[in-house]
């Protein structure tokens, strides 16, 4: 049974690049019709299209009226049909290669293309070719459910087509159809890359908030070793690194815990100079560093309230202020809900303003604000 993810992978039907071996970043190429061919209307509404021109011949997938079909063949009271808008079949994995992460190119030779996956299941009477590129819409075990080359024939009544002239006189029509794939191809990478941008953004805040609570604990923990702490900043440097999407919100958190990681760095080579004088001076050395930000009794502070979310941080993330797109402080406030005066993820801005004290201790790179009172700006 397919699932749910599958099955919206087969909405997003994707253009192939027929005739010719291809690679995913040329331009979808589509290889010229016979002159013989003519163009016919769907009249009837889900009219099934089948792999061969029987009635008892299994159905792909069924056709909207007013779908354009380009007629190759006549079988008694079947038409063999090429679709433009496109369709979905099977392919045995092994007999592809990958080209990217969502098309795979056809290495066998008159390669069968199935109705689904699976041996038992009824080929399609054209076969696809050494060289073929096709967008794979979902996998089910050792098979691939691809979109079908143009070339591909399947079969539809008679009945429910009606004719309305040769090829030359129906550029339009088949134009459309192929709109329809090209729209769909569109609409796949787009899913694709926001897939892959929501992957890679997750990945990083997550990197982001185990190293936010490994930094905290090595400073609760004191010392003066700044090797633990160099290390974190490399772990995080290489998550930024590798991250090929994340959004500019999560690239700004990273930056600002790379900049408290080299802080806490400074802060340590510091201590330890501090200790080592004091010894010399005969002197009583410091017990702890000094606090990582700056303390303020009271602050009075303007801008928009953002939940950051850091898997694996204590609370799971925090919420931050941002002045404008630049996150400012982060915000502990045990008298009231932030949450309701939080700007939501696609939401317009909502000016806040927030009074507090700042206490010296930092959250995922930024300086702590103890929030007292926090109020929507009319």
């Amino acid at each position: 049974m397919r699932t749910p993810l599958a099955l919206a992978a087969l909405l997003a039907l994707a253009a192939p690049v027929a005739g010719r071996p291809a690679f995913a970043d040329e331009p979808p190429s589509v290889a010229p019709l016979d002159e013989s061919f003519s163009v016919g209307v769907v009249t009837g509404d889900g009219v099934n299209l089948r792999v061969g021109p029987r009635q008892d011949d299994v159905a792909v997938q069924q056709l909207a009226q007013g779908a354009v079909v380009v007629i190759v063949e006549r079988a008694g009271e079947w038409l063999g049909v090429r679709v433009p808008e496109g369709f979905s079949g099977a392919v045995a994995a092994e007999l592809t290669e990958p080209v990217d992460s969502e098309h795979v190119r056809v290495t066998g030779t008159d390669v069968n293309l199935r109705r689904g996956a699976g041996l038992e299941q009824p080929p399609f009477r054209d076969r696809l070719q050494r060289g073929d590129v096709l967008p794979v819409l979902a996998r089910e075990g050792t098979w691939l459910i691809v979109e079908a080359p143009e070339s591909v024939r399947a079969y539809v009544h008679s009945r429910y087509v009606e004719e309305k002239g040769p090829v030359s006189a129906n550029a339009e029509r088949i134009a459309e159809g192929r709109k329809r794939r090209e729209a769909r191809e569109a609409l796949r990478k787009e899913l694709s890359t926001s897939s892959a941008a929501e992957a890679d953004d997750g990945a990083l805040r997550a990197e982001i908030g185990a190293v936010g609570k490994a930094l905290a604990d090595a400073r609760a923990a004191g010392g003066y070793d700044v090797a633990p702490v160099g290390a974190l900043e490399d772990r995080l440097e290489a998550a930024v690194a590798t991250a090929k999407h994340p959004s500019e919100r999560t690239k700004k958190l990273a930056d600002a815990l790379l900049a408290d990681l080299r802080r806490e760095c400074e802060i340590r080579v510091a201590f330890a100079d501090e200790i080592l004088a004091k010894k010399r001076a005969g002197q009583t050395p410091p017990e702890r560093a000094k606090d990582p930000a700056e303390q303020v009794p009271a602050v009075d502070l303007k801008g928009t309230v953002r939940w950051e979310a850091a898997p694996g941080w204590d609370g799971g993330g925090a919420f931050v202020l941002y002045d404008g797109d630049k996150p400012s402080v982060a915000l502990r406030w045990s008298g009231g809900d932030l949450g309701k005066l939080a700007t939501g993820k696609d939401a317009p801005p909502t000016v806040v303003r927030v009074r507090g004290k700042q206490t010296g201790a930092r959250m995922l790179g930024l300086p702590v604000v103890e929030v007292s009172q926090a109020d929507r700006v009319p």
